[in-house]
């Protein structure tokens, strides 16, 4: 269970989800019944502890995709893959205000894909992204195992997700 976020480095975390829709990023393949979703889970377990002002399915998974997590780095889903497999339901949405929640964070090529999918949909959205996990590459040491940061992820014309840290 997640709890009030009590330290300072998290502090920024909570406005990270004021007055924001949370939307949970799709499996890599379309919803089932009785299938475990991390992303999900997450926004559900932050929402009922205060944060965000609701949960909505707002991008869904319509055909799957290759798993990331099975895939080496250069055979993931690029963000094209991804944007032909993902549909929009926030048509209606009030709040422009959104954070795509995910569980864990590593190229960033799914979360563009749904970000930019809302995008489409709602031009003038405030789409961010929180991550429980991010992964750090092939770093040789790790110094810390909590290290809540904030940053970016840009997608550039070629296809190609820079994500910072």
């Amino acid at each position: 269970m997640i709890n009030r976020f009590e330290n300072e480095q998290c502090s920024e975390l909570v406005n990270f989800f004021s007055n924001r829709v949370l939307i949970p990023i799709p499996k890599s393949s379309p919803k089932q019944a009785n299938v475990l979703w991390p992303s999900r889970i997450i926004c559900d377990q932050l929402n009922e502890n205060g944060h965000g002002l609701e949960v909505i399915e707002g991008v869904i998974r319509t055909e799957a995709v290759r798993k990331s997590a099975f895939s080496s780095a250069s055979n993931r889903p690029t963000v094209a893959e991804h944007m032909v497999t993902l549909a929009c339901t926030l048509d209606l949405l009030s709040n422009p205000k959104i954070t795509l929640v995910d569980d864990v964070l590593t190229q960033g090529n799914t979360s563009v894909a749904c970000a930019e999918i809302i995008r489409k949909t709602l031009p003038a959205a405030d789409v961010r992204i929180f991550s429980v996990i991010r992964s750090q590459g092939f770093i040789p040491e790790i110094d810390k195992i909590v290290d809540p940061s904030c940053g970016t992820v840009k997608y550039f014309e070629s296809g190609k997700v820079f994500r910072q840290p």
